[in-house]
């Protein structure tokens, strides 16, 4: 049976290794606070991350620290032979990340980054329809993640919230995107911006894409407008109204064609998009499949950003 470590089980890094417990395959965490998460984890062996490099019974580490340790954790533990999911953003720059790419590379390791959002069941139903042209050809995208909170003196709202965005953006459109106007907009309440408007241009597909922490209302959600209706993934709802879908339509009116939408919920198989984001990590380890986020994919990502350059 496959084992894995979970290295850092702060705030979302418990949520992982609650995941892999779950899945019968956590070994180990590691965590800087050895004597205080020993009491939380009680069955789970608290290690540190030197003697988990050197342990030949874990296949894979999962990375959830603070980004700036995302590079040498990450090198260090390919090195040891490990496959590595490390969480979003996968390193501090492109330059970086692509480092990590070509040693994964080389030491024939998977190399997975946590795009949660890639694996919401939601986000595949909507990915499916918008790709077999159910809405027709894809005109303009329009993206929102905004909440009021989670403030971060290190890293700007774009570092902290654009790689979920960006990373869908990658599965619609591909690796070509234009960054035509950026602007850091709202209260100063941070070192770093808290709020920005971006607009961005892929061929002849036109995107909007705003992203705010003194929000004060919670948005989560991507509409896609096609030339014959449109698609709307909005992760606020119950989950039966995640996606809704419409179709234009003409209808006499006095005379008059007059258009009309009817919007009618398309329901995904429920499922835990950590878990299954989990699990795909175990079987790309297996060889089971190729990995949907490639570190590949968080390099891009980190082009985006700096291109975005907030």
């Amino acid at each position: 049976m496959l084992k894995v470590a979970v290295i850092g089980v702060g705030a979302w890094g418990k949520n992982l290794a609650r995941s892999f417990k779950e899945l019968g395959v956590l070994s180990a965490v590691c965590s800087e606070h050895l004597r205080e998460e020993e009491n939380t984890w009680k069955s789970i062996p608290v290690c540190t991350f030197e003697d988990l490099l050197q342990n030949k019974l874990i296949d894979g580490f999962v990375i959830s620290t603070p980004t700036p340790s995302h590079k040498l954790l990450t090198e260090q533990a390919l090195k040891a032979g490990k496959h590595v999911f490390v969480e979003k953003p996968i390193a501090e720059n492109s330059k970086e990340a692509l480092e990590l790419c070509e040693l994964a590379k080389k030491c024939d390791r998977t190399l997975m980054v946590g795009h949660l959002l890639r694996y919401h069941p939601c986000f595949e139903i909507f990915l499916k329809e918008v790709k077999t042209g159910a809405i027709g050809d894809i005109l303009h995208i329009s993206l929102r993640r905004c909440n009021f909170g989670r403030f971060r003196a290190y890293e700007s709202i774009v570092r902290d919230f654009a790689p979920h965005d960006l990373s869908m953006l990658h599965a619609l459109l591909g690796e070509t995107l234009d960054f035509r106007q950026v602007q850091s907009t709202g209260p100063e309440l941070m070192p770093n911006a808290d709020q920005a408007s971006i607009f961005l241009q892929a061929g002849k597909v036109t995107v909007d894409l705003f992203l705010s922490r003194i929000w004060p209302i919670k948005e989560q959600v991507i509409i896609v407008q096609g030339s014959k209706g449109i698609i709307i993934f909005d992760d606020t709802k119950p989950w039966e109204e995640k996606i809704t879908k419409g179709l234009y339509e003409h209808v006499p009116f006095d005379g008059y064609q007059e258009p009309a939408l009817q919007m009618q919920s398309l329901i995904a198989p429920q499922g835990e998009p950590l878990k299954i984001e989990c699990q795909h990590f175990l079987d790309c380890i297996k060889g089971i499949t190729s990995c949907r986020t490639p570190g590949k994919d968080g390099a891009l990502t980190l082009q985006w950003i700096e291109a975005i350059g907030v």
